[in-house]
């Protein structure tokens, strides 16, 4: 995934697959920074997310990403 973002560093695709592995691992900076630059390329992330694994993005993870503000 490192090698798909450097090639590939304008894919917000990229990012937000390396970011939701990091996931997996714990990784909660790493997880920010990645699915903060898929945002910044164009990615609405909770829809993606949604898309991609069949249920909503976990809130603890839209709170990280401050897409929660205003929102109840």
């Amino acid at each position: 995934f490192d090698q798909a973002v450097k090639l590939c560093p304008k894919d917000p695709t990229a990012y937000f697959i390396r970011g939701t592995h990091r996931i997996r691992r714990g990784e909660w900076d790493l997880v920010k920074t990645d699915l903060e630059a898929a945002i910044e390329n164009g990615m609405d992330v909770a829809a993606e997310f949604e898309a991609r694994v069949g249920v909503p993005l976990p809130s603890d993870i839209a709170e990280l990403l401050n897409l929660t503000e205003g929102k109840e």
